[in-house]
């Protein structure tokens, strides 16, 4: 898997156990992530990651699977794990595109 070691750090540090306390919604918990990320660098192999995920057409239970028990993530969406992955790849493109125009 690309970038295992940081999906592992994004999922297990910001979905974890108590991650409604950081924030309400999943999308906060994203956003809170970019608050603590100093470099768009990181951002960018988690997105990879993310693609990665998405483009071995995985099967929901399999995805599942990988983020509970490889990626130590405690929170699971109550649609598609897909979708979710791909809203938030896009979020992460969006926060990188916004953080280049910056610089």
């Amino acid at each position: 898997m690309k970038n295992k070691y940081e999906l592992d750090q994004f999922f297990g540090g910001y979905f974890h156990q108590d991650w409604d306390i950081v924030a309400d919604t999943w999308q906060g918990v994203v956003y809170s992530f970019f608050e603590d990320c100093e470099s768009s660098q990181p951002m960018q192999k988690i997105a990879e990651g993310f693609k990665c995920l998405l483009q071995k057409n995985y099967k929901e239970n399999e995805l599942e699977e990988i983020l509970t028990k490889e990626l130590s993530c405690d929170y699971l969406p109550l649609g598609s794990i897909k979708k979710w992955i791909d809203n938030m790849l896009v979020m992460f493109e969006d926060e990188i595109k916004r953080r280049d125009k910056k610089t």
